[in-house]
């Protein structure tokens, strides 16, 4: 009896190899900083030796090992990029710098002296900040006409985009559409619901402006890049033609009141001939036509004319009236 006592005490005591605690599955990290993975456990016995691993689809890489309790070996190739320790009751890897290429699954796989073996696999995801990877550039439309402003842009997890207008930063009120992924999850093109393509319609001048693509993961800073858009339409007059007098010997500079984009050329006709330029500086009287032009059309005709008083001017009605012509 007394020795059956002895072998039920012994057999309490002994520990089962089993985890108590693991890394998260999966376990994220941020782009260029480093992570440690901790396992914990209990042994029935002690390490004989602990193994850790790169998963591949071809199979498995070692990272390093463990003889016993102490630091880990780390293999050649991977010295510099990976360390760890092992205890009876704790194993840890750290990973140093992750990179956004490197899509990890790590395995610890763990022997004690006595019986049972600890195996377990951790996937470790990368996140990085977004950045624009595409987008439309300078933009020009007719007035009247549609254009749709589209930005690409790339980031784990994927980022949501957003169009502003400037300078004031306000939202666009336009139907926006969604985003979808494509090449392994990391690129995104532009068709349904969120705010990728921006269309606009019946594009007016007042539309014409700077307007800005923001890709925000909550990672890093958001990524942001503006495009111009610019509305062109035909020559417009703007104003009414003004009549000048001046008197003998003085001149007067007319313009033409005009509007238009692209900028655009102006014609002066008279009698004696036609001349270029934003505005006709003359002392000849008579009548001059203003006529603007650019690769969208043709404003109407805007006449001025140019009255050369016998009078020296400026001077009252009665005096001027007494003045010999």
């Amino acid at each position: 009896m007394r020795k059956l006592l002895i072998l039920s005490n012994l057999s309490l005591d002994t520990a089962t190899t089993a985890f108590t605690t693991k890394p998260p599955n999966p376990t994220i990290v941020e782009e260029g900083k480093s992570i440690t993975l901790e396992w914990t456990y209990t042994l029935d016995g002690t390490v004989v030796i602990a193994q850790f691993y790169i998963i591949t689809r071809g199979g498995s890489i070692l990272i390093g090992k463990a003889i016993g309790t102490g630091n880990i070996s780390v293999e050649p190739d991977y010295q510099g990029r990976f360390s760890g320790q092992v205890t009876n009751t704790k194993a840890e890897l750290t990973t140093v710098g992750m990179q956004r290429s490197e899509l990890l699954t790590c395995r610890l796989v763990l022997t004690p002296t006595i019986s049972g073996t600890l195996s377990h696999d951790v996937d470790i995801i990368v996140q990085y900040s977004s950045s624009i990877t595409g987008l439309s550039g300078e933009t020009a439309v007719i007035e009247g006409g549609n254009v749709t402003l589209e930005c690409r842009a790339v980031g784990n997890p994927k980022p949501n985009i957003t169009w502003t207008r400037l300078p004031d930063n306000s939202d666009v009120a336009m139907p926006l559409t969604n985003i979808t992924e494509q090449d392994a999850g990391m690129c995104y093109s532009c068709p349904l619901t969120q705010s990728c393509t921006l269309p606009l319609t019946n594009i007016s001048r007042h539309d014409a402006g700077m307007f800005r693509c923001t890709a925000d993961n909550g990672v890093g800073r958001p990524a942001t890049r503006d495009v111009l858009l610019v509305v062109q339409y035909p020559p417009e007059v703007n104003g009414i033609g003004q009549n000048a007098t001046v008197s003998g010997g003085g001149e007067y500079t007319f313009s033409c009141p005009v509007d238009g984009n692209p900028v655009p050329s102006i014609t002066w006709y008279s009698e004696t001939g036609a001349y270029s330029g934003k505005q006709l500086k003359t002392g000849q009287s008579g009548c001059y036509i203003c006529v603007a032009r650019n690769i969208h059309g043709i404003s109407d005709n805007i006449t001025q004319c140019l009255i050369i008083s016998k009078f020296n001017l400026p001077c009252c009605r009665s005096k001027c009236n007494a003045v010999e012509p």
